[in-house]
This record gives structure tokens, C-alpha cells and sequence, in this order.
């Protein structure tokens, strides 16, 4: 029988992760708090990541916001944000109820915008949040297999040869007008709803290599001039774009490289979007 409170274990679970990580999830925990007072929290430890919850009660289908944290990342999620008013477009998402944002620096969470998001959010759920009702903390879930909360050694010692990924993060989204769109799947960048650079996960690819799209009057020049960090496969040369292996790359020429990118995708006329079918509303219980 487990002795522990509910905030013991909620510690015990974010101490698996860096204490950068942690540090970044517990900060984002004590802003929505003060945010959301009254919220009932729920605790999902999943194989794939942590969620904390916040709704109106222990219903998961009433949750308003949840913050996730996977290895490399903190994640806000809006479980009712399709139709939230996002001027600056920070949400990522393409679903037809769930956005995230990406909580790329400690500053982000209390950041004007993201406050008048979650302003907007709490006025549109679907179930209010009584601000006078009693804060509680329920573990709904723990999963008996779970994968590691810290990245691998191995990707740790290749990001100390090279560059990592929060190093491509923080260039990347240094550029003018770049967002953050990183999925389960990896990082991704974005400008102008167009992508910029992402990790790349077609088989062609070697490990930890990044796609970044410079165009083809660019892809053959950068290989030659850094022709032990950048390569490509005839599946990415298909969509203008390089292949950078993060381990053999510095962080100026990576600097370099990305503003190339920034260059291709903003000189670029906007694609013109076929029209798709409605998607299915996604369960909570993947955000959770």
C-alpha cells in the first residue's frame, strides 16, 4: 500500500527527470496555480510522459489544461483550444479540439500572450473552473512500464561533440517570425506556417540528423563547404533540403545554415492548400 501523499508523488515522478526539465515543470505548475486556482489536478504518469491536468473535477473529458513533460521538453496543452482567439500564433496543433504550445524558456508560461490564452480558455471551457472551490491533487494513473525520463547517455555525449537539440531550438527561434511546432515525433520550426527545420525521421536519415530546408540552389554549396556535418538522400533533395548531422556541426556554422533556411522559406511564395477531410476529435486521454 502506498503511504505517500499525492504531492509526495507527484515530486517523486518529476524528480526522474533533469533538473532542467523538473525545474521547468514545476515553475509552470506554480504559474497555472496561480492562475487557475480552484482547478482539480489530475496526475497521469504515462509511458510516454507526465501530464497534470486541470479541470473542474476528476472528469478527464472536462480537463481545460494540462502540463506535459517529456525528456528534452515542457508542454502546455489547451485540451478546448481549436477555437481560441491567437493572434500572435503561438498554439501548434491542427486537430479539431487540442493545441499546445511548446514551453521553450521558464519566461514563456507567464508571458502576456500565453496569459491571454489562458484567460480565453478558461471564459470558453466547456465546464468553469469555480475559482472558490478547493484545489486537489488526484494520481489517476501510473503506468508500470514507462520509457526513461532523461534522454540516453549515448545523446548525451553526441550533443557534447556537437550541438543539441535545445541549441538548435534557441537558434532556430531567434530567427524573425519562428514558431515552435515540435510534435511527439521531434522538434519542428516553423515561419509563416511553413517549415523551416525539423528533426529528420524518414529511414534515409542517419540518427540525430536535423532537415532543414535551404533550397536547391543551396543544398549542393552548403554540402560542399561543410561537407562532414551536412549530407542529404535523394528523398530530402526531393523537398529542397539538407541533412545536418548535429554531432559533427558547430554552433556558428549551424547559425549559418539556419539563416539560410530562414531566407529559402520566407522568399518563398505561400503553397496553395488542397482541401482536406475533417479529422476526428483526438481523445484527451493522448494529452494526459
Amino acid at each position: 500500500m502506498n503511504t505517500q501523499t499525492p504531492n509526495e508523488q507527484l515530486e517523486l515522478f518529476l524528480s526522474r527527470y533533469t533538473d532542467e526539465i523538473a525545474g521547468a515543470a514545476r515553475q509552470a505548475l506554480r504559474h497555472l496555480r496561480r492562475r487557475v486556482p480552484g482547478a482539480t489536478e489530475l496526475v497521469y504518469d504515462n509511458y510516454n510522459a507526465l501530464a497534470i491536468g486541470f479541470g473542474p473535477s476528476e472528469t478527464p473529458s472536462q480537463v481545460v489544461f494540462s502540463i506535459t513533460a517529456y525528456p528534452r521538453w515542457v508542454t502546455l496543452f489547451f485540451l478546448q483550444g481549436a477555437g481560441l482567439p491567437d493572434p500572435q500564433n503561438l498554439l501548434q496543433g491542427s486537430g479539431v479540439r487540442v493545441r499546445h504550445i511548446v514551453l521553450t524558456t521558464a519566461q514563456v508560461i507567464g508571458s502576456p500572450a500565453v496569459d491571454a490564452l489562458i484567460g480565453h480558455a478558461l471564459r470558453a471551457a466547456k465546464v468553469a473552473i469555480d475559482p472558490k472551490a478547493k484545489r486537489a491533487l488526484v494520481i489517476k494513473s501510473i503506468s508500470p512500464r514507462q520509457r526513461p525520463r532523461r534522454p540516453p547517455a549515448k545523446a548525451q555525449k553526441a550533443s557534447q561533440r556537437g550541438v543539441d537539440y535545445e541549441t538548435v531550438r534557441e537558434l532556430a527561434m531567434a530567427l524573425p517570425g519562428v514558431v515552435d511546432s515540435s510534435t511527439l515525433r521531434g522538434i519542428q520550426f516553423k515561419t509563416r506556417g511553413k517549415l523551416l527545420a525539423c528533426k529528420a525521421i524518414n529511414r534515409s536519415a542517419e540518427p540525430d540528423s536535423l532537415m532543414v530546408r535551404v533550397g536547391a540552389a543551396e543544398q549542393d554549396r552548403l554540402i560542399a563547404a561543410l561537407p562532414d556535418a551536412c549530407y542529404v538522400t535523394p528523398h530530402y533533395r526531393l523537398y529542397e533540403s539538407i541533412l545536418v548531422r548535429l554531432a559533427r556541426i558547430d554552433r556558428k556554422s549551424l547559425q549559418d545554415v539556419l539563416a539560410v533556411a530562414w531566407k529559402f522559406v520566407t522568399a518563398a511564395p505561400a503553397s496553395r492548400k488542397k482541401p482536406t477531410k475533417r479529422k476526428k476529435a483526438a481523445s484527451v486521454f493522448r494529452f494526459l
